[in-house]
Parts: C-alpha cells; structure tokens; sequence
C-alpha cells in the first residue's frame, strides 16, 4: 500500500460524523464528532496538506458518499463491515468505530468493497430497480394463482 500523508476514517450517520485522522509521521490518533455536513466534511479534506486516503464501511449511503467526497482525497476504500471482525469487538459508538477504521486503514487490514464514480452507476440504479419490478410482480401473479389453487379454481390470466 501507498504512503499517505493522512489516513481518515469516517463513520456518516444522518445525525451526526465521527472522522478519525492518523498521519504518516504519527501514531496519534485524532477523533472529531459533530452534527454530519457534507460542506464542513469536504472543507476538512481540503485543509489536509499532502496524500490523503479515506475510508468508510459500506452501507446505503456509501455510493453517495463515494461520489461526493472522490475528488477530495487520492484514494477511497469503502470498506465490508461483515469482513473486519475488529470492527465487531467491544463497545460501539461513532468515535469507537471511526478509530478502529483509520487503524485498520493504516495497517493495510481493510477488505474493500468496489464502488465507481462513473456515468453507469446511474444506469445500474435503473436495471437493478426494474429487475426488482418484475421479481415482485411475478411473485405477487403466483401468490394469486396459489390463491386460487388453493379453494380448487382456475385464476384467469390478467393482462
């Protein structure tokens, strides 16, 4: 892995953002917790000086949080929660889990997940949502033939 200048590790949650800072230079550890803020978030990367790497865990925002915050930093490794088992130890909270993701970050012990800013994530949002269409629709169209097999009828087809 690359030598950066900063590491950071950010937990996002719609209330509020604990980011967890470790340099190159240093083992100190810094934890910021306040209200979360997209603008106050890209002001902080800008102000770090030098290489910056940056991760987070997957999760529902994650994408957005990926294409928001890539062009502020050189790299971003969005991380599979379910694969860090040191993330699964001992108490939780914001700054807990901030802290042990920078340190996973800096000793190379992340498992990425792939995330893309390019022009067909849009795309993939529409196929997945009408894939997701059709599987309901068919499985409500069995449900009813049940239905009907059940008390010994024949359901019409519907158009």
């Amino acid at each position: 892995m690359k030598k950066y200048d900063h590491y950071i590790g950010l937990d996002w949650a719609q209330e509020n953002m604990a980011i967890a800072r470790m340099t190159k230079k240093s083992d100190e550890l810094s934890v910021i917790d306040v209200p979360s803020d997209m603008s106050e978030l890209k002001e902080y990367l800008k102000k770090l000086k030098g290489a910056k790497i940056l991760t987070f865990e997957e999760t529902s925002t994650a994408q957005w949080l990926y294409t928001e915050l890539n062009e502020f930093v050189d790299e971003i490794i969005v991380c599979d929660p379910y694969r860090n088992r040191l993330l699964l130890e001992g108490p939780k909270n914001d700054r807990i889990d901030a802290k042990k993701l920078v340190q996973l970050l800096r000793s190379n012990l992340l498992k990425p997940v792939f995330h893309t800013a390019n022009h067909f994530v849009d795309l993939r949002k529409i196929v997945s949502g009408y894939e997701d269409c059709v599987k309901a629709y068919v499985r409500a169209a069995n449900q009813r033939s049940s239905l009907f097999r059940a008390v010994g009828k024949i359901a019409k087809k519907t158009p």
